[in-house]
């Protein structure tokens, strides 16, 4: 072989060694952008989650393979399902759930790509949904009653059983679950509606025994009030009464004591006013005292 054929033989092994460590350090290269995880996996078993966004190295393929997946909030939107409840009513509802993963290990494990996950998940809710609704009667979940459960409160503790069996079974996490739409089958609208103007009567009769009620209450109370003041008040007029005339007496006594004479003089008048009048005949003695007046002559101090 001649020098030339050397060099050139030299040249193409160093140029496919320089191309193949090329490629290696470029297949151990990881670039992970955010918003993404990545599960580096050893041999199809999976040893490794990166979850911070950058640049990381792992061994070449085949040793070590990496997978991407997205660990943003996902929306999946179910379609209508008929549910019973626990009165033997039907009820339609349309449900959505925000999930997200939470162990990519698991996931990749027990559902591998999205499409599995929506399928798996579906299963789940419908099946949560169906125990809860089936558990509850139809008047309570619309109610207005302080122990009526309400819907809000109903997808409330779906929402928590089915994060707890995602995240056990599936790796992932639902973070909400509530219903996009809820309705009634159009052959039951009308007996719903039947049902639902009897509560509300039950209702309205309910609210006013109560206030008539309140009402008689609050009336027996005033009235009860009432004569409570009118007695304290006859009380109180009583006693000012029994001390005026206390007082009238007691005034009419020092008058008398203080000039007898006119205050005798003042009574006489007053008779006279009381005995003589509308034409009034009388036949009486000259000398009673009633008519002194008339007949003596006023005796005057000196």
């Amino acid at each position: 072989m001649s020098m030339t054929n050397l060099l050139s033989t030299k040249v193409k092994w160093a140029a496919i060694a320089v191309v193949g460590l090329g490629f290696l350090a470029f297949d151990s290269l990881i670039i992970v952008k955010e918003g993404q995880q990545a599960v580096i996996s050893q041999f199809g078993s999976p040893v490794k989650v990166i979850d911070q966004a950058g640049l990381v190295v792992k061994m070449p393929t085949p040793v070590q393979t990496v997978t991407h997946i997205d660990s943003r909030a996902q929306v999946l939107s179910l379609p209508h399902n008929e549910y019973g409840t626990s009165d033997r009513s039907n009820l339609v509802v349309e449900n959505f759930i925000v999930w997200k993963i939470a162990d990519p290990i698991r996931y990749l494990t027990s559902v591998g790509n999205k499409e599995v996950a929506s399928t798996r998940l579906s299963a789940l809710v419908n099946a949560e949904v169906g125990i809860a609704i089936s558990s509850v009667n139809l008047p309570t979940l619309f109610g207005m009653a302080e122990q009526d459960k309400s819907v809000k409160s109903l997808f409330a503790e779906i929402t928590t059983k089915v994060d707890a069996k995602a995240q056990r079974e599936l790796g992932i996490e639902v973070t909400s679950l509530r219903a996009k739409r809820l309705g009634f089958p159009i052959q039951s609208l009308a007996s719903i509606y039947n049902r639902m103007e009897s509560e509300w009567q039950h209702l309205e009769k309910k609210y006013i025994a109560e206030g008539e009620e309140l009402a008689a209450s609050i009336r027996a109370e005033t009235d009860r009030l009432v004569s409570e003041i009118e007695a304290k008040a006859y009380r109180d007029g009583q006693i000012i009464r029994g001390e005026s005339e206390a007082l009238a007496a007691a005034t009419y006594a020092d008058a008398y004591q203080s000039n007898a004479d006119y205050f005798t003089f003042t009574r006489y008048m007053e008779t006279y006013e009381k005995v003589l009048k509308d034409n009034a005949t009388l036949i009486l003695p000259t000398d009673l005292p009633l008519f002194e007046q008339f007949f003596e002559t006023p005796k005057v101090k000196k």
